[in-house]
């Protein structure tokens, strides 16, 4: 989980003044100017599709990528050839698993290949993607499954419901109660609650009233107290609100870390972290991590951001976590920095890119501070691919989707592949 605010936001926490903000952004901005200290990019790129050509441009799957043409009509292009799928009795189309994907004709939707050809002549009102060997289909307002070779496994008689997680789905009644079925479509635990999420590690979180609690795969309620608000269990531990707190229970239920916190993450690689309202009496929330038996592994801290830059608190993931230090920053698991934000970039997605060692930074390329340009650093701040675009979306493999920017807010998007 990561929590992202803006100035207007934060800026009442913020624990810098003016000058000092003033100050190191003319810093950065002065080393942007000295354009030689510059370390030579290592990657370079090619264009697979230019700004401007077409419209829409989202990643699927691999190397898919979906556009529109400016003729409105819905195109795939396979980025390792540039090889160009047209769809042109398709309103939309969307990817589903190797070589199966959901087109959609004026509402109604149904599987077909790549070359666009029907894989089965069944059409539904709608369909979710697969997910544990089944997709939910909709025909008549009514709600089944088909399995991946399109058969129908469940019949039509739900009105609403969830895909299936380790072989159980939720799904309601036409009194709007949920319940849960297995994969033969018998129902396993019966229609009795007015909410369910799915299992995750063996139990589910269900909703009788206002009150949320969690069951087993037999439909025994394995929590003493109600909550609130509950989470999904991670690494063994499902986050729970009372009486406005935050806290954590195991998988038999058992409350053992107290609620006592203002806001709690999920646990990610044996840590969380965890949030107090003015934890050191200066009107600000402090976060730390906290281990799996709530014992703090890295010490509370005021994380702030300065104006403009996102603030994060982000969960752990191959060692590391993103948070904002006045700067983004970079720490690891006993809290110390990796990247401190010391460097020309600034950091602009929580996310590192192991595969090219780099996460996504800009710079600022004019003397108001204006106009950002885009590029890839390392975890040492230097630079990895050179900031040369308006815009980068985000990275899929060796591909980035990066835009041009015209009139200031109009944004063209294109492919590039990294090599």
């Amino acid at each position: 989980m990561i929590i992202m605010t803006e100035y207007k936001q934060k800026y009442l926490c913020n624990r810098k003044k003016t000058a000092i903000l003033i100050f190191i952004l003319l810093l950065i901005f002065s080393g942007i100017v000295i354009s030689n200290l510059f370390i030579k990019a290592d990657t370079q790129w090619e264009w697979i599709i230019k700004p401007g050509l077409y419209k829409n441009i989202a990643f699927l799957d691999g190397d898919l990528f979906k556009f529109y043409k400016n003729d409105k009509k819905v195109c795939i292009i396979d980025a390792s050839t540039k090889d160009i799928y047209e769809y042109p009795l398709f309103d939309d189309i969307e990817f589903d698993r190797e070589n199966v994907f959901i087109a959609n004709k004026n509402s109604s939707f149904f599987h077909v290949d790549k070359a666009g050809n029907k894989l089965s002549d069944k059409t539904y009102e709608s369909i979710y993607y697969l997910k544990d060997g089944f997709s939910a289909v909709r025909l008549n307002g009514l709600w089944g499954f088909i399995d991946e070779n399109f058969n129908q496994a469940v019949d039509f008689k739900f009105y609403d419901e969830h895909s299936f997680y380790e072989n159980y789905a939720a799904v309601m009644d036409k009194d709007k109660k949920w319940g849960f079925i297995d994969t033969a479509g018998n129902v396993a635990i019966d229609f009795q609650y007015d909410e369910a999420g799915n299992f995750s590690e063996d139990l589910a979180a269900v909703k009788q009233g206002d009150k949320w609690t969690f069951i087993n795969k037999e439909g025994i309620v394995v929590t003493n107290t109600f909550y609130d608000e509950v989470r999904d269990l991670y690494e063994g531990l499902a986050a729970v609100k009372r009486q406005n707190k935050w806290g954590y229970i195991d998988k038999n239920g058992k409350e053992v870390i107290s609620c006592k916190y203002d806001e709690a993450h999920n646990f990610s690689e044996g840590l969380a972290a965890v949030a107090i309202n003015n934890y050191f009496e200066d009107g600000c929330m402090a976060w730390a991590y906290i281990d799996a038996k709530g014992d703090v592994v890295i010490p509370f801290y005021s994380y702030s951001a300065l104006g403009g830059i996102p603030l994060f608190i982000g969960d752990f993931h191959d060692g590391r976590a993103f948070v904002t230090k006045d700067l983004v920053s970079v720490i690891g698991k006993n809290g110390e920095n990796i990247f401190s934000g010391d460097s020309l970039f600034f950091i602009s997605n929580a996310e590192y890119y192991k595969e090219h060692s780099a996460m996504i930074g800009y710079i600022y390329s004019d003397s108001r501070m204006k106009i950002k340009k885009y590029g890839l650093l390392n975890l040492k701040g230097d630079e990895v691919l050179k900031p040369v675009f308006d815009y980068i979306e985000s990275i899929y493999g060796e591909y980035m989707i990066v835009a041009d920017i015209k009139n200031g807010t109009d944004m063209n998007y294109g492919i590039v592949r990294i090599k």
